[in-house]
């Protein structure tokens, strides 16, 4: 599992730092990253499907420490991260009148 992890790795450095053939224990700001690199090293390993933080890639800075460091990330959506409504909340939404929003007062500003 970890060899998988690290050919992730290797093809996100290439992309990311613009050069293939960076080694599995040569560091990531050695082999020329910096920090907004990084942001994208976390980004495209998401997208792979494994989740690190920035803090990682500073602090465990090779393919295979990363590697290591890595787990999956689930990229199947799912219902459950939104919450059920059920039918009489949507007739309630329905039934609304939008007149009857309040307007909040006081800290609008007049343009000149």
């Amino acid at each position: 599992m970890t060899e998988d992890r690290e050919r992730v790795f290797t093809g996100v450095f290439a992309a990311v730092l613009g050069k293939p053939g960076v080694g599995a224990h040569e560091g990531f700001f050695d082999a020329g990253g910096d920090s907004v690199l990084a942001l994208q090293v976390v980004a495209r390993a998401h997208e792979a499907g494994l989740a690190i933080t920035v803090r990682d890639v500073f602090e465990h800075q090779t393919i295979a420490l990363l590697a290591a460091r890595a787990v999956p990330v689930d990229l199947t959506p799912t219902a459950a991260v939104l919450p059920e409504v059920t039918d009489d909340q949507l007739a309630e939404f329905a039934d609304e009148d939008e007149g009857d929003v309040p307007v909040p007062t006081g800290w609008e500003r007049e343009i000149t």
